[in-house]
């Protein structure tokens, strides 16, 4: 029940993301970025850190005061899972999916499912940044985007 919840409210902030993006012109999808290059330590300058592993868990620090988390349902420090959503269909819909492999959005779910968002690629140069904000705006400011920082060991 929990995790049907969470779908819909994923999906419904997909459909929103995609349906504005459109509108406003900006109608290109994110670039895709593959899972061996997701699975890393991301952070910015604002202390948000995301650790995200190959085996689709992760551990976040910070999330509290990220600007694409619905304010206060992320606590400071938590873990979840996360996984890439797939193309938007021909109804403006994506859904997220565990098997996926790569791609330009991904679910992030924490452990107690209030704290849920989407973090989007950006092409920044020739790296690939991810935006934690909802508004999708081509430009991330500097307190929504993380950049990749090291690799995430084997466990």
């Amino acid at each position: 029940m929990r995790r049907a919840v969470r779908c819909r409210r994923i999906a419904a902030l997909v459909c929103v993301v995609g349906c504005v993006g459109v509108a406003c012109g900006v109608g290109s999808p994110p670039p895709p970025i593959s899972q061996a290059s997701l699975v890393a330590h991301w952070a910015n300058d604002e202390g948000v850190r995301i650790a995200f592993a190959s085996d689709h868990t992760l551990r976040a620090v910070g999330l509290d005061h990220a600007p694409g988390a619905e304010a206060g349902s992320c606590p400071a420090a938590t873990k979840g899972r996360w996984d890439f959503f797939g193309p938007v269909n021909d109804s403006g819909s994506s859904f997220s999916d565990e098997s996926l492999t790569r791609g330009g959005m991904i679910a992030v779910h924490g452990k107690d499912d209030t704290c849920t968002f989407i973090a989007v690629t950006r092409k920044d140069g020739q790296a690939l940044s991810l935006c934690l904000a909802q508004d999708p705006e081509p430009v991330c400011t500097d307190d929504e985007t993380l950049r990749r920082s090291r690799p995430v060991r084997s466990r």
